[in-house]
């Protein structure tokens, strides 16, 4: 499992890394959501999760 805050979605190559596991059958994305990174504080940035599956 791990998260990418809105800060780090800004910048293409973590996708492209994550997405260069999948593509090469190292990984499979299991799930994936977008929503508040640390729900219940004010001005909160919003995160996306990814679950993975090791192949």
């Amino acid at each position: 499992m791990l998260s990418y805050n809105d800060h780090a979605l800004e910048h293409p190559e973590y996708m492209e890394k994550l997405e260069s596991y999948t593509e090469a059958d190292k990984a499979r994305l299991v799930s994936e959501e977008y929503g508040p990174h640390l729900p219940g504080l004010g001005s909160n940035p919003m995160s996306k999760i990814f679950v993975l599956e090791k192949i």
